[in-house]
C-alpha cells in the first residue's frame, strides 16, 4: 500500500491529463478485480458445497468414461480451494491498494477539498464512497467508524476469515485422504494445497508488516500540522496539477 508521501509525489509529478488517465485505468482495473473476486467467491462456495456433500454425488460420465463423483471431487477440492483462496487474497490486497490511491487522486481531479481526517487511508467520506465502484471493504469500514460495536465487528472479520480458511482447507484435505486413501494423486494434490496455504500465510504476514509501517508513516504526516497542511495544499492550489 502506498504512503501519502508516495501519493503526493505521484500527484505533483503529473499534470491533470495524466492523473485523469491514471484514475481511469485504476478505476477500470478495480471494476475488473471486483468482478473476478465475485466470480471466485461464487466458485469457492459451490466447490465447498460439493465437497461437504460429496457423498451424495454419484458417478460422472464424461465422453464415455465413468468417474466416481465423490473420489474426483474430494481429490481435487483441496488444491482448487487453496489456489483460489490464494488468488482471492491477492486480488483483495490489490483492490485495497487501488482504493486507497484512487481516493486521493479523485479528490484532486474532482476538486474535492478533503479534511485532515480524510487523509487516513482507511477513512472514507461520502465523496470518496460515491466516486469509486461498490466495495464491501469500503461499506464495512464506513459502518465500523460509527460505533464501537461496528469497529469490533470489523476487526473480527480477518480472524473469522482466517479460521474459515484453515477449517475449509483442513477439512477438504482430511476428506480427500479419508475417501481416497493415501496414494500418489492425493499426496500431490494436498502438497500443492499445503504450498498455497503456506504462501497465503507468508504473503499476509509481509503485507501486514508493510501496511503497519506505511500507516505509521501516514500517521506522522497527519499528526504534524505543517506536513498535513502542505499535503492538503495540493487540493486547494489548482496550479500544482497543471
Amino acid at each position: 500500500m502506498m504512503t501519502l508521501i508516495d501519493i503526493q509525489s505521484l500527484i505533483l509529478e503529473n499534470d491533470e491529463a495524466k492523473l485523469n488517465e491514471y484514475y481511469k485505468r485504476g478505476y477500470d482495473n478495480l471494476k475488473e478485480l471486483n468482478k473476478r473476486s465475485n466470480q471466485i467467491s461464487l466458485f469457492l462456495l459451490l466447490l465447498i458445497g460439493f465437497c461437504f456433500f460429496s457423498s451424495s454425488i454419484k458417478d460422472i460420465s464424461i465422453m464415455g468414461f465413468s468417474i466416481h463423483g465423490q473420489a474426483a471431487i474430494t481429490t481435487v477440492a483441496p488444491v482448487l480451494i487453496s489456489y483460489f483462496l490464494l488468488e482471492w487474497c491477492l486480488i483483495a490486497t490489490r483492490r485495497r491498494d487501488l482504493i486507497v490511491i484512487l481516493k486521493q487522486v479523485g479528490f484532486v481531479l474532482f476538486k474535492i477539498k478533503p479534511t485532515v481526517r480524510d487523509l487516513e487511508a482507511l477513512t472514507f467520506n461520502a465523496h470518496s464512497i460515491n466516486m469509486l465502484p461498490f466495495s464491501l471493504f469500503i461499506e464495512l469500514l464506513s459502518i465500523s467508524k460509527k460505533s464501537i460495536f461496528g469497529a469490533i465487528m470489523f476487526l473480527l472479520i480477518p480472524i473469522v476469515i482466517f479460521m474459515l480458511f484453515v477449517s475449509v482447507i483442513g477439512y477438504s484435505a482430511w476428506l480427500s485422504f479419508h475417501v481416497n486413501g493415501i496414494n500418489a494423486v492425493t499426496i500431490i494434490c494436498n502438497s500443492v494445497a499445503a504450498f498455497c496455504s503456506i504462501y497465503i500465510g507468508y504473503f499476509y504476514y509481509n503485507d501486514i508488516v508493510t501496511v503497519r509501517s506505511n500507516l505509521a508513516t501516514d500517521s506522522l504526516l497527519i499528526k504534524s500540522d505543517e506536513m498535513s497542511k502542505n499535503y492538503l495544499s495540493m487540493f486547494n492550489d489548482k496550479t500544482l496539477i497543471e
